[in-house]
């Protein structure tokens, strides 16, 4: 959805750099930014009243006027001292839009400012100032003026409506003061939540048009207003029965036109934006969203809520689709994700943009595809550590591998699965790469370096306009990752050629590229929390990669009994034939099984090549005969082991080196042919030739 040009995370954000953080800069040094805070600025005032009092074994009330009562419980004072109530001729903002401020006074006993009792603080309200169709506890509200930061904080208040005054309780003394709604602003409530809003204000902007979704719709409010409370219900229900800490009492949403949606970190009440209205899916997931930012700020309190805000907007988004709306989601969560989303460090907290609410994606990877662990002591794991998450991340998850790995294999997931979160790519090149270059056949090498910052990933693309053999270098020394893949074309629907490799600092790889082909190097950096810059180079070489076709050769040991077992079998019947020898990069691989009739053929052998293009490789071979012999079944085997040591030849278009190994031969009683003659033997490998293509015979 798009608003003011933004997209709904993004206005959240800025909503939140513009209020929150110059709130909590002062005290919060890690979000002081460029070393700097905002000043607060001096309360003047003015005193109304004073009062000596004594040390008491009771209570002892003292009153200004009819506007406040200060209550000092028995035993509080050890000395004499001095209530002085001030009010203040400095103008204080009020809490929200959508309050205003009734009466706020300076209250002090001395010198003293905290005591090991609490004390009450009594306010007058009238209630011709209030709405008299709804609870006066409702509308009122209360808390005190933090001056460091600039803002209201919310406290616990009661409300007597025979009195009309509304209490406050507390064991420290400064700026306090209670507020109520703007006028034509009311209430509706539900079991934990009370939705604050202006009815008409409602119904006469965009959300007029919303229609509720919710299987029970309340009746006397807007149907914008009743799935609020009905979708924070079902989160509510779903955090609670999950195991989440959810905070005491009723929790207030404030509905208006707000930039976006909230928490507020220093109130703690939610707000929910008319842009919600958009859509239900949307309203579901702001809802749900918010209310685990509550969660969040209830179990790591205000401080450490604020200092992890990428993992807070990350598991918040996960949460309210994968926890509030489980099974089937809202379809809403990370739905901002860009295809540059991987060139943004996971932790980034930029305050402007999304890149915390796409991260959503990344937790869903590692919980539902990867199955590291569930979210639950995911969620845990962070809470236990530090506010550096990442670095709990880092030293906590080792197993299957360690957690900058399972990012090197998100970024590849990202980049080139068709499973990818990011659904607006359409030319990988295009959308995604740092850098695209073209490779015609006049080019011999191409080379280009890549800074990467710490948890990001940059992608280089290559377009291949010749068909060739190409060698990837890397000329770098650092300990980022390198992934290489080739795709027949430059989406992620196209088929794949060579599934991504990994390819560490001094190694080189070798590919086969046909024209058309998109050789796309993708580079990470998890290891070192600067940037890492990649020397990558990519020239066209004589050394292949592909399938290849080996066939053995034998020396005469096994002539002899063959031609004693009259020559009934030829006894290389299958070693002797073709075998696949596939090679992907450095690696070489024998994989092959088969099976025709009463024929089974195993190969199997694995090998490298190294930096100057020598290729070595071991294998094992199986072939078992199941037959009739004599009219009892019988089994024939060949079975042997070898060795491949050789460079590629251009010139003769093979790979040409030394081959060694030996086999074994067993026929029993000839296997069923004339004479009963059986073959037993062992011989030699003395020729070994690896040539391109392979053409799968039958057994």
């Amino acid at each position: 959805m798009k608003t003011l040009h933004f997209t709904k995370r993004t206005v959240r954000t800025i909503l939140t750099i513009m209020i929150i953080f110059p709130m909590l800069a002062c005290s919060i040094p890690f979000l002081r930014g460029n070393n700097t805070s905002p000043s607060s600025s001096p309360i003047s005032l003015r005193k109304v009243y004073s009062q000596a009092v004594a040390p008491s074994t009771s209570d002892q009330t003292l009153s200004y006027k009819d506007k406040l009562n200060i209550i000092l419980p028995a035993g509080l004072l050890t000395s004499d001292q001095t209530l002085t109530i001030s009010t203040l001729t400095t103008k204080l903002p009020a809490p929200s839009k959508l309050r205003k401020l009734q009466s706020v006074y300076d209250v002090s006993l001395g010198d003293q400012h905290q005591f090991d009792q609490n004390l009450l603080l009594e306010f007058n309200y009238d209630p011709n100032t209030l709405d008299p169709k709804k609870p006066a506890s409702e509308q009122l509200s209360a808390g005190f003026w933090d001056n460091d930061n600039q803002a209201w904080v919310e406290v616990p208040a009661s409300v007597d409506e025979t009195r009309h005054v509304i209490t406050i309780s507390t064991n420290h003394l400064s700026i306090y003061g209670f507020f109520n709604w703007i006028a034509g602003y009311s209430a509706s409530s539900s079991d934990h939540f009370t939705a604050i809003y202006n009815e008409k204000a409602i119904m006469s902007g965009q959300a007029a048009y919303y229609k509720a979704n919710a299987p029970h719709i309340r009746t006397g409010m807007p149907p914008f207003i009743s799935d609020i409370l009905e979708f924070s219900e079902t989160a509510y229900t779903a955090y609670k029965d999950a195991g989440y800490k959810l905070p005491s009492g009723k929790i207030e949403i404030e509905v208006a036109d707000f930039d976006a949606s909230e928490l507020r970190s220093l109130v703690g009440n939610i707000r929910i934006s008319t842009l919600s209205s958009a859509g239900a899916s949307l309203l579901r997931q702001d809802c749900a969203h918010e209310l685990f930012h509550a969660v969040q700020r209830e179990t790591l309190g205000i401080v450490n809520y604020l200092s992890r805000h990428w993992w807070m907007e990350a598991t918040a988004d996960y949460a309210a689709d994968h926890i509030a709306w489980a099974p089937g989601g809202t379809g809403e969560m990370g739905s901002d994700i860009t295809p540059k989303y991987l060139e943004t460090t996971i932790t980034n907290a930029d305050l402007v943009g999304n890149h915390a609410y796409s991260t959503s994606h990344f937790i869903n990877w590692l919980v539902e595809t990867k199955q590291v662990m569930s979210f639950k002591d995911l969620w845990n794991l962070t809470v236990n550590g530090s506010n550096n998450v990442l670095k709990t991340l880092n030293d906590s998850i080792q197993t299957p591998v360690p957690f900058g790995y399972l990012y090197t294999e998100f970024a590849r997931f990202f980049v080139f699965d068709p499973a990818s979160p990011d659904k607006k790519t359409i030319a990988i090149s295009k959308d995604i790469a740092n850098r695209l270059s073209e490779f015609p056949e006049a080019t011999k090498q191409l080379r280009e370096t890549f800074p990467v910052d710490y948890y990001t990933a940059k992608l280089w693309a290559i377009e291949s306009k010749f068909e060739r053999d190409v060698r990837i270098e890397r000329m770098d020394s650092n300990f980022g990752m390198l992934s290489y893949a080739v795709l027949e074309g430059d989406t992620r629907d196209d088929m794949v050629i060579q599934e991504p490799v990994s390819l560490i600092a001094g190694e080189t790889a070798n590919v086969h590229l046909r024209d058309g082909d998109y050789l796309y190097i993708l580079m990470d950096n998890t290891i070192d929390s600067t940037s890492q810059t990649f020397d990558v180079q990519v020239s066209e070489t004589n050394t292949p990669a592909g399938i290849f076709n080996m066939r053995l050769g034998f020396d005469t040991s096994c002539d002899a009994a063959y031609a004693a077992s009259n020559g009934t079998y030829n006894s290389y019947s299958r070693l002797n034939s073709e075998i696949p020898v596939e090679i992907k990069g450095n690696d070489v691989s024998i994989n092959y099984d088969k099976t025709t009739g009463v024929k089974h053929f195993v190969a199997q052998g694995t090998g490298k090549i190294d930096a100057k293009g020598l290729m070595t490789l071991t294998y094992t071979l199986n072939y078992t005969l199941q037959e009739d012999c004599n009219g009892t079944p019988c089994t024939g085997t060949e079975s042997g082991f070898g060795t491949f040591t050789g460079s590629w030849n251009p010139n003769n278009n093979r790979w040409e080196g030394i081959g060694t190994g030996s086999i074994d031969v067993e026929y029993p009683n000839t296997m069923g042919k004339s004479g009963n003659n059986s073959l037993t033997c062992s011989a030699s490998i003395n020729k070994t030739r690896v040539v391109p293509g392979f053409d799968d015979p039958d057994l």
